[in-house]
């Protein structure tokens, strides 16, 4: 399995549709992303954490909500922030992560990743571990989004760590400041050869939200287009085309979807996004919604955690299609968006951007 392999998705569903999964138990996630910190040392424009919420957490706390997350057994672990290398404890964590899930992750901008660092992660990390870097673009594009003059040093340390044979993703977050920057970054990674390369549009949370209607979908797609056409044989490219392509390139009208399938498997919850304060959801969009929080990695016990998961599992997984024009979408397998309608409108509609959310009830 590689570390971008997302195929289990469609096995859940299978099953889910089957009606062979159901919530007697709770549905662990199989990836977890939990915050060392909401501090950073950069400035994005783009950026959807809190910052400087509050305190970090003390190495104790931290391992200990490690300790119990391992508890659940997720196959995909990610340390991220904020930025997790400000902590000069973040190698400790690291280490004592690694003994506990079989794939580790460590997503950084990658501004304070030097000789020893990397030297370490070489030494930790195996073939299915990876280091995630945000590179927003080439060097004035980086630096209008990010808020800094680090695009050199973050190149530079790209390298150190392919040096040492570190499995490297590159990730940037599409925003109207960088879009032109899309085809050059692909190109960038392909010549120094990271593993794989990532376009994520920006996320409508917070300083995000802000970012969203300024953005070209016409150049994004020409863009992807670009994208698609390049090759490389080292190199994995991912290309992530947010709902507001696919709603207007697939119409309903025009696509029907003829899947007689009533009931869809809510990827969501296979996921924990646990904030800077320990506070746990399915996704990090959830967090707007006070009763979707599943509880506090740092202060809640584990059957605590576990008695409310299936709570809140069940408010947004055991969902119909039926009455709902969703159920007719050829989009339906891959938006999550539908779970939401008619408990939570604000996760349907205003964060799942479906060109046709206004018309989503039969």
């Amino acid at each position: 399995m590689s570390v971008d392999d997302r195929n289990w998705y469609d096995v859940f569903n299978k099953l889910y549709s089957s009606r062979r999964l159901s919530l007697e138990t709770p549905i662990y996630p199989l990836y977890v992303g939990l915050k060392i910190t909401e501090n950073c040392n950069q400035n994005c424009k783009h950026c959807w954490s809190a910052r400087r919420m509050s305190a970090q957490r003390s190495l104790r706390s931290v391992l200990n909500g490690i300790e119990k997350i391992g508890k659940i057994n997720p196959l995909h672990f990610t340390l991220t922030g904020g930025e997790p290398l400000i902590r000069k404890d973040c190698l400790k964590i690291l280490e004592y992560s690694k003994e506990r899930f079989p794939i580790i992750e460590l997503f950084t901008n990658g501004v304070l990743i030097d000789k020893n660092i990397s030297k370490s992660l070489s030494l930790l990390f195996d073939d299915y571990d990876f280091v995630q870097i945000s590179l927003d673009g080439l060097r004035e594009d980086y630096s209008r989004q990010r808020g800094s003059d680090d695009f050199v040093k973050v190149i530079r340390n790209i390298d150190r760590l392919l040096s040492y044979d570190i499995n490297v993703r590159i990730n940037m977050t599409v925003t109207p400041l960088n879009i032109t920057s899309m085809v050059d970054v692909c190109n960038l990674a392909i010549r120094m050869g990271v593993n794989t390369v990532s376009f994520t549009p920006v996320y409508p949370l917070n300083r995000g939200k802000g970012l969203i209607s300024g953005i070209d979908y016409a150049k994004y797609w020409e863009n992807c287009e670009s994208i698609s056409s390049l090759n490389s044989q080292k190199t994995r490219v991912n290309i992530i085309y947010p709902i507001e392509i696919l709603s207007e390139k697939f119409s309903r009208l025009n696509d029907i979807d003829n899947d007689k399938t009533k009931f869809v498997f809510n990827t969501d919850i296979l996921h924990w996004a646990i904030d800077g304060k320990g506070d746990i959801f399915h996704f990090m969009d959830h967090s707007i919604v006070d009763e979707l929080k599943i509880g506090n990695i740092y202060t809640d016990s584990i059957n605590q955690i576990l008695a409310n998961l299936k709570k809140i599992q069940k408010k947004i997984l055991f969902h119909s299609l039926e009455k709902l024009k969703c159920a007719r979408c050829c989009l339906k397998n891959s938006c999550q968006g539908f779970y939401y309608v008619n408990s939570y409108p604000a996760l349907a509609t205003g964060f799942r951007r479906c060109r046709f959310n206004e018309k989503i009830i039969l």
